[in-house]
């Protein structure tokens, strides 16, 4: 709990004492990521520094240390994808833009996406980025997924309720195998 009373962005973005958080950065100049180390440290998880590294060496990390929780700005977290492929790592992208969910479009809430990376041969769900701003609310599936070794086909089998955000989380899981229903799958 903060100071204020109010809770912390652990509790919003539904980390637990269970997870291992990676953190991408050094924490000079991002002193939010020095907040967030100390919060999730207080809340018993096991907090794996990677500042000083090449991107491939904090992969690697990522990989060996099976994070279950990246802390990094949006943008790394799309480059170190890149990264995993360069590095081989054999992976499959599933997109979903909230302009093409129907309660998105019924608030005019239009921006934003969701998207899964998948390990190419056995469908392992490896992350998830979300961006928009109910993402904290819609993130605990994927996290879920993740922990337990899910793929994005569970996600994808999964009922979601209409109309709902939540179905935006569905259908990237679907467009990793190409089969989402309310876009063009490429």
């Amino acid at each position: 709990m903060s100071a204020d009373g109010q809770g912390t962005a652990e509790d919003a973005a539904g980390v637990t004492a269970e997870d291992r958080i990676f953190f991408a950065f050094s924490f000079g100049p991002f002193l939010g990521f020095w907040t967030a180390f100390e919060s999730a440290a207080r809340l018993g998880c096991l907090c794996i520094p990677g500042g000083g590294q090449s991107s491939a060496a904090r992969l690697r990390m990522v990989i060996q240390q099976q994070a279950t929780v990246l802390c990094c700005t949006p943008t790394y977290a799309l480059h170190l994808a890149e990264v995993a492929k360069e590095q081989g790592i054999d992976v499959k992208i599933g997109k979903f833009p909230f302009r093409a969910n129907s309660r998105a479009l019924t608030g005019d809430d239009l921006e934003g996406m969701v998207k899964f990376v998948a390990d190419a041969k056995t469908d392992r769900v490896l992350g998830a980025h979300i961006l928009h701003h109910t993402a904290s609310e819609l993130i605990a599936e994927a996290v879920s997924v993740i922990e337990f070794g899910g793929s994005s086909e569970d996600i994808g089998r999964t009922t979601h309720s209409h109309p709902t955000l939540s179905e935006a989380v569905r259908e990237a899981a679907l467009n990793v195998e190409k089969r989402a229903l309310h876009i063009i799958n490429r």
